[in-house]
C-alpha cells in the first residue's frame, strides 16, 4: 500500500520510502521532545481548523477497515463535511485527507491543515496525491485549499479560529503538479517493491524540504570534512561525488561561492586557522564597558498562549547576563526565569532594566535575534520600550568576527553558531550532559515546567536546567570575547 505520506517521502528521496517499508529497525524508537511538540501543535492546529465548518462528521478510526466504512456511510448519509476521512483505491493507494466539504452535490472540496504560515510546495504534492485516489473510487474533487497559521493575528482573549486561520485556494498549483504525481506513482511502487535499497547519492535531499530520520543511517560512512560541508547546490555537489571527489580538502577554493564556506576549505587546506588580526582589533575597539553578555531562551507556537502576541511570536521567558565593568574586572552574572503560568515578558522587562544601565556595550550572539526580541517587548511593553531602544542602540554581536571572516578555523565546521566556534575557542566549556543542550529543547521544558500538572520535583529539576543552560550561553560569550582580546598581545603565526 502506498499511502500519502509514503508518496511524499519518496519525492524527497526515494531510498528514504524503501527504508521506511523494509527498514523500521533504523527508526528511532522514541520522538524526541522538540519533535512530539510540533506534532502536539499540528494536532492543535488540526481542531481549531475543524470549527471552522458547520456540522463537521468525524471519520477517523484506528481499524482501517472501520475508517473506510465510517467514511462511505458518512458520505452516503449526505454529511456537509467529514473530518480525517480514509480511501484507499484498487491498485494499493491509500490516503486520509484532514477534510473534504460538499461543493454542490457531487463534487467535494479537499483541504489539507498544515500548522505553516503559507502554502509550500511539498503541499501540493500531496494533495494531488490525495485527489488522485479521490477520483480513483469515484468521488469528484472540487476545488483544493490549504488552511495555514496567519502570523497577523493577535491573540485577544479566546481564540478565534477564523481570524488565526487563512484558508488560501491553490487548485491551480495543485493542477500543475498532477502530470508529475501521476507519473511518480509507479516508480514509488516498484521502489516499494524491490529486495534492496535502492542506491541514491547523497545530496541536499537528506534535509530538503523535512529532515529525513534515516540520516544517521546513510551517512554512516561519510567523513568528518567532506564536500558537504561546502554548501554547494545539488549540481556541483553531484559533479564532485561522480568524480570520486569526497573530501572538501580536494574542492578548488573557486568552486565554493559562499565567503564562510570558502574561508573554511582555506582553513583546511592550510591546516590552521585564518586569523585577520587587524580587522579583529578593528572590531573590538567599538567595545565601551560595562559589557553586558545578554541572551534570551524564548518560547513560540502556532497558538499564542496570551493576549497580545501573534502566532510563533518569539516571547521571552528567561534571561542570562553576564557583566564585566572593566577589562580584567570580575564578572557578575545575573538571571531571570519566568517560573509560573502567565505572560512571563512584563517581570522579566523589570528584572532586566534593572540590570543593564544607560552606558556601555551589550554583547551577544547573532544580534538580530536578541534586538528583535527586545522592540516585540517595547512595543508589547510601552514602558519599557525607551529602555529596550536603548539596549538595541549599544548591541554588538559577537558572532560577527566569525560571520565576517575574520576568525576562520576549519574546526568550526564552516559555521559560525556558537555552538560551533566554542568548542574550539574553549574546550573547558562544553554543553555534553547538560540537562537541556540547545534552545528548542528550552522551551519545550520551560512549557512543561510552568504547566500545572508537572510535578514540583520535576519542575525543580528543569529549572535548575534551564538556569544552567542559558548561564553558560553567556559565560561562553564571556571566554570567547576573551580569546579574541588576546588576539591584541600575540604576533603572527
Amino acid at each position: 500500500m502506498l499511502t500519502k505520506s509514503n508518496f511524499i517521502g519518496f519525492s524527497q528521496c526515494p531510498k528514504r520510502l524503501w527504508l521506511e517499508k523494509h527498514r523500521k529497525d533504523l527508526l528511532p524508537t522514541e520522538i524526541d521532545p522538540v519533535r512530539q511538540r510540533i506534532f502536539d501543535e499540528a494536532q492543535e492546529v488540526e481542531l481549531l481548523a475543524t470549527q471552522l465548518f458547520s456540522g463537521i462528521a468525524q471519520a477517523y478510526d484506528g481499524n482501517f477497515g472501520q475508517a473506510f466504512f465510517k467514511t462511505e456511510r458518512l458520505i452516503r448519509q449526505g454529511a456537509k463535511a467529514v473530518y480525517q476521512p480514509s480511501f484507499r483505491t484498487r491498485n494499493g493507494l491509500f490516503c486520509r485527507s484532514d477534510i473534504i466539504a460538499r461543493n454542490g452535490h457531487d463534487r467535494w472540496d479537499l483541504y489539507e491543515i498544515k500548522s505553516s504560515t503559507r502554502p509550500k510546495d511539498e503541499h501540493f504534492l500531496d494533495l494531488a496525491f490525495q485527489r488522485i485516489v479521490l477520483e480513483d473510487v469515484g468521488l469528484g474533487v472540487g476545488k483544493t485549499f490549504v488552511i495555514h497559521v496567519n502570523t497577523d493575528y493577535v491573540r485577544n482573549g479566546p481564540i478565534d479560529p477564523a481570524g488565526i486561520l487563512t484558508v488560501s485556494d491553490v487548485t491551480d498549483d495543485v493542477e500543475a503538479v498532477m502530470p508529475r504525481v501521476y507519473a511518480d506513482i509507479g516508480p514509488a511502487m516498484d521502489v516499494m517493491g524491490k529486495d534492496s535499497e535502492p542506491a541514491v547519492p547523497i545530496l541536499n535531499q537528506c534535509h530538503r524540504p523535512f529532515e529525513c530520520p534515516f540520516v544517521g543511517y546513510c551517512w554512516r560512512d561519510v567523513p568528518k570534512d567532506s564536500v558537504h560541508r561546502l554548501g554547494l547546490d545539488d549540481g556541483p555537489l553531484s559533479g564532485f561525488l561522480d568524480q570520486g571527489t569526497v573530501l572538501a580538502k580536494d574542492v578548488p577554493e573557486e568552486a565554493v561561492t559562499a565567503r564562510g564556506k570558502r574561508l573554511y576549505l582555506q582553513s583546511l587546506k592550510l591546516g590552521r586557522p585564518i586569523i585577520d588580526r587587524e580587522s579583529v582589533i578593528g572590531w573590538l575597539r567599538q567595545l565601551r564597558y560595562p559589557i553586558c553578555h545578554l541572551d534570551y531562551e524564548t518560547f513560540a507556537s502556532a497558538i499564542p498562549l496570551f493576549d497580545g502576541y501573534r502566532p510563533y511570536q518569539q516571547m521571552p521567558f528567561q534571561y542570562s547576563v553576564h557583566v564585566q565593568d572593566s577589562p580584567g574586572a570580575d564578572i557578575r552574572h545575573f538571571e531571570y526565569l519566568a517560573e509560573t503560568w502567565g505572560d512571563p515578558v512584563p517581570k522579566l522587562a523589570e528584572s532586566l532594566s534593572g540590570v543593564i544601565g544607560s552606558g556601555g556595550t551589550v554583547m551577544s550572539w547573532y544580534s538580530v535575534f536578541e534586538s528583535g526580541r527586545n522592540d516585540e517587548m517595547g512595543a508589547h511593553l510601552p514602558e519599557f520600550a525607551e529602555f529596550f531602544s536603548s539596549v538595541n542602540s549599544r548591541m554588538v554581536d559577537l558572532m560577527e568576527p566569525f560571520k565576517e571572516g575574520m576568525y576562520a578555523d576549519c574546526r568550526f565546521g564552516g559555521s559560525a553558531s556558537l555552538k560551533a566556534v566554542l568548542p574550539v575557542l574553549v574546550p573547558s566549556l562544553s554543553y555534553k550532559g547538560l540537562g537541556i543542550g540547545n534552545g528548542g529543547l528550552a522551551s519545550v521544558q520551560w512549557r512543561k515546567m510552568v504547566d500545572r500538572h508537572t510535578s514540583a520535583e520535576e519542575s525543580r529539576k528543569i529549572r535548575a536546567d534551564l538556569l544552567e543552560y542559558c548561564g553558560q550561553d553567556t559565560l561562553a560569550m564571556v571566554r570567547i570575547l576573551e580569546v579574541l582580546e588576546g588576539l591584541r598581545k600575540k604576533t603572527d603565526p
